[in-house]
C-alpha cells in the first residue's frame, strides 16, 4: 500500500475519495489490494495519466487510481489491461499521428473524436 495512504483515508470522508498516481506495478498483487481493504477504501476508477515529451521520447505514462472511503469494491486484478485498452486501441496512434494538432494531442480530444464516430 502507498505509504501514508491509511493516514490520509483517515482523513476522507465517507465517500471522499484518494487519487493515486504511479506506476501499474505499484497496484499489483495481494499486499495493495489487502492495504486498500485496510484503510476502508474501495476501486472507484482507474485511468493512464500522461503527456507527450517531445520528439524521440514521444508519450510516457503513469496509472491514476481512484479509491473511494466506505466502498468494498477490489481493485481489479487485471486493472493494468483494463486502463491501458484505450490507451493502446486508440490514444497513442491518435496522439503520435503527425497530422494531429500539437495542441489537441489530450485524451480529451481523443474521446471527443472517438465518440464523435459512435453518433
Amino acid at each position: 500500500m502507498v505509504l501514508g495512504a491509511p493516514l490520509l483515508a483517515g482523513a476522507l470522508k465517507p465517500n471522499g475519495v484518494m487519487m493515486i498516481v504511479d506506476d501499474f506495478d505499484q497496484f499489483a498483487g495481494n499486499e495493495f489490494q489487502r492495504g486498500v481493504s485496510a484503510a476502508g477504501l474501495g476501486f472507484g476508477f482507474a485511468d493512464v495519466l500522461g503527456g507527450w515529451l517531445g520528439e524521440g521520447r514521444g508519450f510516457e505514462a503513469k496509472a491514476v487510481l481512484i479509491l473511494i472511503k466506505g466502498t468494498e469494491q477490489s481493485v481489479p486484478h487485471d486493472l493494468r489491461r483494463q486502463t491501458e485498452e484505450g490507451w493502446d486501441n486508440y490514444f497513442k496512434d491518435y496522439a503520435n499521428d503527425p497530422r494531429t494538432a500539437q495542441d489537441e494531442k489530450t485524451q480529451a480530444f481523443c474521446r471527443g473524436k472517438y465518440i464523435e464516430t459512435l453518433l
